[in-house]
């Protein structure tokens, strides 16, 4: 059966400072580096077939914690980066409140109405990037095993697509925390089901996207 694991990076420095990331970059933490570890541990029965993560150093640092001591070296891949936030990289929650307070409002609670700001990445165009690094990874690994290590906002946006939830819906519950692990696998229906391996429900998405 296809199985797609789902992994988000490991804490970095600028989650500590909640510095917003994107596209740009911070190292992991010594507790990013302890979870990764720990999420290994987890893994460790799983047989991947292929690792692929996002070409940003976070992820990369993750995925080689995860599958150290396989041969099987991660695949980076820019397709499966964060949202790019542009001029807000690098800048920290507060930095942003005072500059583009209505905005950083709309980001997280009602992302339908966010604009991005300058040479950053709208949600409809990450939408589609999401939606075709998705489809091309559950076709070329068909009935097999695959590690995917990327972004909160990258799987929450898928999730979001495959349960035909709204964008409005984005960051309704449960939230990612660091390392956070979901398995998806396809339904004789055409849907798919997500295992929760956070102490969270486990939930089957309706569509396939």
């Amino acid at each position: 059966m296809t199985t797609i694991h789902l992994v988000r990076h490991g804490e970095t420095e600028w989650n500590l400072q909640e510095r917003l990331q994107g596209h740009r970059d911070s190292p992991l933490t010594g507790r990013g580096i302890a979870q990764a570890h720990h999420l290994a541990e987890r893994l460790r029965d799983y047989r991947f077939d292929a690792v692929l993560c996002s070409s940003s150093g976070r992820a990369g640092q993750t995925a080689e914690i995860i599958v150290s001591g396989r041969d099987l070296p991660p695949e980076p891949q820019d397709r499966l980066r964060e949202l790019n936030l542009g001029v807000w990289e690098g800048c920290s929650k507060r930095q942003i409140q005072t500059r583009d307070p209505d905005n950083l409002w709309n980001f997280w609670n009602r992302p339908d109405r966010y604009q991005p700001p300058a040479n950053a990445e709208s949600f409809e165009a990450f939408g589609r990037r999401v939606r075709h690094a998705f489809n091309d990874i559950a076709r070329q690994y068909r009935g097999r095993q695959v590690l995917v290590v990327t972004h909160m906002v990258f799987i929450k946006t898928l999730l979001s697509q495959l349960d035909q939830r709204p964008l409005s819906q984005l960051w309704a519950p449960p939230q990612l925390e660091n390392c956070a692990h979901r398995i998806l696998q396809p339904l004789p229906s055409g849907g798919w089901q997500v295992t929760a391996t956070d102490n969270e429900p486990n939930t089957l998405i309706r569509q396939t996207c």
